[in-house]
């Protein structure tokens, strides 16, 4: 029932891209999952690279006017002292299965934490943040660049999959600082977590449950989608198909499967996911 690239429309209602207009081989992934892979739902160890569209820095930065993590309710998530973005949890969700990221798009704050994550990241911003406003490029010119960096960067995962692997820590140690106490209070009744301020908790694991330890973030920090159906659909200039997508590519024996056609609808992560 899936195509040979699968789509995770993960902004918002989830429901944002018209499937008519999308190519005939790919498959979208719209509205909620309802399971512990939130942005990542769809996401399995068949997939040969995910692609993430249209991301936005995290919160507790200024690099643009979108910064948040996951939703509205948190001023700062921290996982071994890293500040973490969507794109650092959605990273190791896919490292769950072995899946490497190749490119990340959107604002500069978040290419350059990509890069920092893994060197070998291709990345497109296409937009940097100025108080509450943003400068963008123009979008065709996003699409051109988006294009070009997400050809290189599929041939060369394809080649090279090992230059991409980020691999799950041994330990996690995560740290979150939410905007109102009764949020770190509901937490602090999640085993293993506890609080340790009006408005902040941590949980650390080990080695053996590193895998629960990224699940354990998704379930502290549920989707804004869920909790903050406030939140409005990102309109800045240069982004493809609003913000936050995920593209998943099959794994193939060819380098470049029917790809290069289906880019310019491709806003978000990688069979290639695309979140």
């Amino acid at each position: 029932m899936r195509g040979d690239l699968l789509i995770k429309d993960a902004h918002d209602s989830a429901r944002n891209l018209i499937p008519a207009e999308l190519p005939e081989r790919v498959s979208i992934f719209r509205g909620w999952g309802s399971d512990i892979h939130s942005m990542m739902s769809g996401i399995d160890a068949s997939f040969s690279g995910a692609i993430f569209t249209g991301y936005h820095s995290s919160s507790n930065t200024d690099a643009s006017p979108l910064c948040h993590t996951m939703n509205l309710d948190n001023v700062s998530i921290r996982i071994n002292g890293i500040q973490a973005s969507e794109l650092v949890i959605n990273t190791f969700a896919a490292a769950l299965y072995d899946v490497p990221v190749l490119l990340v798009t959107g604002d500069l704050g978040v290419c350059e934490q990509a890069k920092r994550l893994c060197p070998a990241i291709y990345t497109v911003p296409v937009s940097r943040g100025c108080g509450n406003g943003s400068i963008s490029i123009h979008p065709s010119e996003a699409v051109r660049r988006i294009r070009e960096k997400a050809e290189l960067a599929v041939a060369d995962g394809v080649a090279h999959p090992e230059k991409f692997t980020v691999a799950l820590p041994n330990n996690f140690d995560v740290e979150v600082e939410f905007v109102k106490h009764n949020r770190a209070r509901r937490a602090s009744f999640y085993p293993g977590v506890k609080q340790l301020g009006p408005r902040t908790v941590r949980f650390l694991f080990g080695r053996i449950l590193r895998r629960a330890a990224v699940l354990h973030v998704l379930f502290i920090t549920p989707s804004s989608a869920r909790e903050n159906p406030s939140i409005k659909k990102a309109t800045w200039a240069g982004y493809l198909c609003l913000s936050c997508f995920s593209l998943c590519m099959r794994r193939y024996s060819s380098p470049f499967p029917p790809f290069r056609r289906s880019l310019p609808y491709s806003a978000g992560g990688g069979r290639f996911s695309a979140a």
